[in-house]
């Protein structure tokens, strides 16, 4: 009865806390609210501060977070990043010396620790994070979490899978057997007998051909193929586990389904090969599309397209001259011819009256300084086609 009520009030506080709009992860909440905190993981079962917020009727990826982008020296007050070169240039005292005298102090700021952790993932978790930071509370939740969704928390396992959350277990709670009681499991038991999630997910055993029409069940289905939203269904960890294990990555599985692992967020260019880029120029030119690549770059995936076909032919001209097409005809319209024979003529009776009319300085010096130099890069290019015009 006392547990019941303990749960009711807590819940009653995040209620109120969340309606004020306050910061409810769980670094904001012990600095704020440290009591609160306390009697969350007082609750036995265990029941940890997740499950608090669901119980309260709360998503956890819609609520309020706060880090702080500093942290105040315990000895003099200043407020600072990082200590570790203050501690040293200041007060003389290592950080090691800094943590024994003011235990649980942090050196950096919360900020930076997220920086890091993120920096720190080297492959996708079986569960995704909700913490940005590490915390001896968000530990103890992720286990649990862990242990409700059916998943081994035998150390070996643990190590292998969630190798960041076994080392942050040993080192707030000194091994991986204390931070198991303190959620309430027998460590003997997580050791020695066999996990309950063993014979009961259809994904255990499964080969690539049964992956590959799980995945082309949920396209036909229209369901999502996404690991973020698989990962939360029933089995969705383990079959995200056998798929990666059989094809090496989740988007190589996608791959070998026939979809598409960017959901329509990479270009189709990127593996294009030298006939698909010509046969992309002729349909844009039967569909009376534009072909000047300035053009072209500016709509979507055009700029992959041009790279990909200047990789093949050199350039996005070389590939129009490979079905035919000369750059001049193709690139120009009314306004852009009439500009190049404004041009070429200025020119040519420039040249006429100043031989040096080809360099750069005297064509600063004209009335049409702007139109000139617009022509000169954009029409004819360098002063070598200039140099052609005049000799030609």
């Amino acid at each position: 009865m006392a547990q019941a009520q303990a749960r009711k009030s807590v819940i009653r506080e995040i209620r109120q806390l969340h309606a004020r709009r306050e910061p409810l992860n769980i670094s904001a909440v012990k600095r704020n609210h440290p009591d609160l905190i306390e009697r969350v993981y007082a609750v036995r079962p265990f029941w940890g501060w997740k499950r608090a917020l669901e119980d309260a009727g709360l998503d956890y990826s819609k609520i309020n977070s706060e880090l702080l982008d500093y942290i105040d020296c315990k000895i003099c007050g200043k407020d600072l990043g990082a200590l570790s070169y203050h501690l040293v240039s200041q007060h003389q005292i290592t950080p090691e010396e800094y943590r024994q005298e003011y235990p649980g102090a942090a050196i950096v700021c919360e900020t930076i620790r997220a920086a890091i952790s993120r920096r720190k993932q080297r492959h996708r978790p079986v569960l995704q994070r909700w913490e940005d930071i590490w915390s001896p509370e968000y530990v103890l939740d992720r286990m649990a979490e862990l242990h409700r969704r059916k998943f081994p928390l035998n150390f070996d396992w643990s190590k292998e899978h969630e190798s960041a959350l076994a080392d942050k277990a040993i080192r707030d709670f000194g091994s991986w057997d204390e931070a198991l009681r303190r959620i309430g499991l027998d460590p003997a038991r997580i050791r020695l007998f066999r996990p309950t999630w063993r014979g009961k997910s259809p994904w255990r055993h499964a080969n690539k051909a049964a992956v590959i029409a799980e995945l082309c069940r949920r396209e036909k289905a229209k369901k999502a193929v996404s690991w973020k939203k698989i990962v939360r269904e029933q089995f969705g960890p383990a079959f995200l586990l056998r798929a990666t294990k059989l094809f090496g990555t989740w988007g190589a599985a996608l791959d070998a389904a026939g979809l598409d692992p960017a959901g329509g967020a990479k270009s189709p260019w990127r593996r294009a090969t030298k006939s698909a880029i010509l046969e992309e120029i002729y349909r844009r030119r039967r569909e009376g599309e534009p072909l000047r690549w300035k053009q072209v770059v500016s709509v979507q995936w055009g700029q992959s397209l041009v790279n990909r076909a200047a990789r093949f032919f050199g350039s996005w001209n070389d590939a129009l001259r490979a079905i035919g097409l000369n750059r001049r005809p193709v690139e120009a319209n009314g306004r852009t011819r009439r500009k190049r024979r404004l041009y070429v003529r200025f020119v040519v009776e420039r040249a006429h009256a100043n031989r040096c009319a080809h360099r750069r300085s005297s064509a600063k010096r004209t009335d049409a300084p702007c139109l000139i130099m617009r022509a000169r890069c954009s029409v004819l290019g360098t002063l070598h086609c200039e140099r052609a015009v005049l000799n030609h």
